[in-house]
């Protein structure tokens, strides 16, 4: 009976600790890849979430000026886009009157306060109701700048739009964007 258990062969530890170690070294490596594809995804989404805020914000801006009145001045002690933007410079915060049907001749002001994009279509009626355009939660935007150039009775005016945001769960991963509009009414 001992010279069967002899003749069968079987594991031996070492080949059983080796085999261990292949395995954990495998799932080693596979965790790593695993949790750096996570990272990625984070990454990707929170770069989807600054995109996606930031041409909201874009569009919501240039269609208001692209429709703005640009000959339009009240005397009602506001800055509109007529009376007080009537030189070429930089703006942080930009007033105009809407041209828009359904604004019905509103003074619009669009700023930046504390890294959120605000929004007021009614200056007049509510001075302090400004609305967020880009999702404070998601979106910090580190800078917003109007530069205002063509201005004067011959020209159309031309109004470029400077934003940097990054994402809240990642910062100094800045995206830069820019466009450049005119008013649709022509004043020539």
């Amino acid at each position: 009976m001992i010279k069967e258990a002899k003749n069968k062969k079987g594991t031996t530890l070492i080949e059983l600790l080796i085999s261990i170690a292949v395995f954990a070294i495998a799932v080693g490596i596979n965790a790593n890849i695993f949790i750096s594809t996570l990272k990625s995804q984070k990454r990707s989404v929170g770069v989807q979430n600054v995109t996606d805020n930031a041409r909201y914000a874009m569009e919501v801006i240039t269609r208001e000026l692209r429709t703005m009145n640009v000959d339009l001045t009240l005397d009602n002690g506001y800055c509109t886009f007529a009376s007080c933007m009537n030189v070429n410079g930089d703006y942080s915060t930009i007033y105009f009157v809407s041209g828009s049907e359904n604004r019905n001749l509103n003074i619009i002001k669009v700023s930046l306060n504390n890294g959120v994009i605000m929004f007021d279509d009614e200056v007049l009626l509510t001075p302090d109701d400004d609305m967020p355009i880009t999702d404070s939660s998601k979106v910090n935007v580190v800078d917003l700048n109007f530069k205002v150039d063509n201005v004067s009775t011959s020209t159309q005016p031309r109004i470029t739009i400077k934003m940097q945001v990054e994402p809240k769960n990642e910062p100094g991963n800045i995206l830069n964007m820019q466009t450049t509009i005119s008013p649709r009414e022509i004043n020539l």
